[in-house]
């Protein structure tokens, strides 16, 4: 990902619309935050429009960001978050660029309305402590890019429905499904759960 930023918004097609994902830096390249998806799927059922969702997620991935580039970590005291997200909510308020052009924090952020500031802190004060879930293959939201299965169990006993995240690929990027595979679900999950699939035992649709 770019210096000044820790995170990637992608949004994934899905049968009643789109999602917004948030994926941030791991160790081994983007990272889904699961919470951010149960929050974003919350509140599309209380009737946020797609623009809202996708605000919330924009407020979550900077927060990161401040968190990562700016703080140099996310703080391993809970207790020391609070502090940090009032220096996140000043610093877009202000900006970081100082008057010589300079910027410590290396996010080169410029000063932000007040409502958007205030926007920014009720979009985080929803999001609980998050948790992060490995993906190699970053959806783009495009049908003809992405790679939507049903996958059903080979004994009839479990259905999902979801984007391909992970699993090997040929030369042209298409997924051996013969092997095993991750598929990040789309439909009848609140949590938008990261299931390995092994596809010696099961059968895949590609939708």
């Amino acid at each position: 990902m770019r210096g000044d930023r820790a995170h990637v918004i992608a949004i994934v097609a899905t049968r009643d619309g789109t999602l917004p994902l948030l994926f941030v830096d791991g160790p081994d390249g983007g990272v889904v935050m699961q919470e951010q998806v149960a929050l974003v799927r919350h509140i599309a059922g209380q009737g946020y429009s797609p623009s809202q969702q996708l605000k919330l997620t924009e407020s979550i991935g900077r927060f990161y960001d401040w968190l990562l580039i700016a703080e140099r970590g996310i703080p391993a005291n809970p207790d020391a978050v609070p502090a940090a997200l009032r220096r996140f909510l000043i610093a877009r308020y202000q900006g970081t660029i100082q008057p010589d052009g300079s910027d410590p924090t290396g996010l080169f952020w410029r000063p932000v309305k007040a409502q958007t500031v205030d926007m920014d802190r009720r979009h985080l004060n929803k999001l609980p402590e998050a948790t992060r879930r490995r993906c190699r293959h970053i959806p783009t939201g495009e049908r003809r890019l992405d790679t939507l299965v049903q996958v059903e169990a080979g004994d009839g006993s479990q259905t999902v429905e979801g984007v391909v995240v992970d699993g090997e690929r040929n030369d042209t990027g298409a997924v051996y499904f013969d092997d095993f595979f991750t598929v990040f679900t789309t439909i009848d999950d609140s949590r938008g759960e990261l299931i390995r699939c092994n596809g010696a035992n099961c059968h895949v649709e590609i939708l």
